[in-house]
């Protein structure tokens, strides 16, 4: 699965390689625990070394679910910055405070006869695209520094903004009498129980979330992703490469910017890059296609200037990880 050598185990057992530059573990999450949880157990299995998630799933969730170890951490944004890919069922008829079948029951009501599969695949065009999602009270977004989730288990209800999501692709994969399923490919941040529950309303119903599988998060697919008890099993034995990537996978999505044998940029238009809002980052990689590093840039590309070289600008960004495998393993 990956080339990287079977290395000695150091301070906490993984090779030298994961400790220096870190790695990532792909997890096949069930359906039960929280994403902090399994952060928490793969922790231990790996010695203990500084483990984090690159987008957390909810506890009735199950699939990919990326963690990053070591200096990988330090990219976790980049890595949430990626698409992901989801499946999810809605139970019609049901309305809870959770907006899954987890919650409260708020409502109730009967699925009218004019909620047909020509119906809901008619209102697919107006949830594609760049639409508006209002992020729910059971979620882990922050108003005035408190979470969300907090605030709603206490009963409270606040203002929230809508945010602005992407819906590269939304397809309705089945309908039934009180069901529905649909296929999402979304930008980060998007709440497909939130989108669910909104088709379903715009059809003149109510719905709840009753599954949900991430089937793709960056580049990384289900057919990467390991169950907790083989991840056991592999770290038990000492397998370390057969479970952990190296993160150039991870990164594909970003810009590239080539640096000759001297480690200086050559030529490149930045004027095109997509402006999100957060600083962009961009990976450096030798001409043989290694990567060398990963940078976060300190200009401001909005000015649609068309930069060259950037040597002067490339000195001013923050490094976020540096490749340490070539020197040492």
């Amino acid at each position: 699965m990956m080339n990287e050598p079977q290395a000695s185990g150091g301070e906490h057992g993984l090779p030298g390689w994961v400790q220096r530059s870190g790695g990532i573990v792909i997890v096949d999450k069930p359906a039960g625990p929280t994403s902090f949880s399994i952060v928490n157990h793969i922790r231990k299995l790996c010695g203990g070394i500084k483990t984090g998630h690159t987008g957390t799933l909810d506890p009735l969730a199950t699939g990919v679910l990326p963690l990053v170890f070591g200096p990988a951490t330090k990219l976790s944004d980049v890595f949430m910055s990626a698409d992901k890919i989801y499946r999810a069922s809605f139970r019609l008829g049901l309305e809870t405070d959770t907006q899954d079948i987890e919650g409260q029951i708020i409502a109730q009501r009967d699925v009218p006869d004019s909620l047909t599969v020509e119906r809901l695949e008619s209102l697919l065009p107006e949830f594609t695209g760049e639409i508006e999602q209002l992020p729910p009270m059971y979620s882990a977004r922050k108003i005035n520094g408190q979470r969300l989730y907090k605030l709603a288990r206490q009963g409270q209800e606040v203002a929230r903004s809508p945010r602005k999501i992407t819906i590269h692709q939304l397809k309705l994969t089945r309908c039934a009498a009180d069901e529905f399923e649909i296929w999402v490919h979304c930008s980060p941040g998007t709440y497909i129980r939130s989108l669910g529950a909104d088709l379903a309303a715009a059809a003149g119903s109510c719905a709840a979330m009753s599954a949900l599988v991430r089937e793709a998060s960056g580049a990384f697919t289900l057919a990467d992703a390991l169950p907790l008890p083989h991840i056991a099993e592999l770290a038990a034995a000492g397998r370390w490469a057969e479970f952990i990537w190296p993160i150039e996978r991870a990164v594909a999505h970003l810009p590239e910017l080539e640096i000759d044998r001297a480690g200086q940029p050559l030529p490149i238009d930045l004027s095109a890059m997509p402006v999100t809002g957060q600083t962009p980052c961009i990976r450096l990689t030798a001409v043989d296609g290694t990567l060398h590093s990963i940078i976060q840039l300190a200009f401001d590309t909005s000015e649609a200037r068309a930069y060259t070289a950037l040597p002067r600008g490339l000195r001013a960004a923050r490094v976020l990880w540096k490749n340490d495998r070539a020197t040492a393993r």
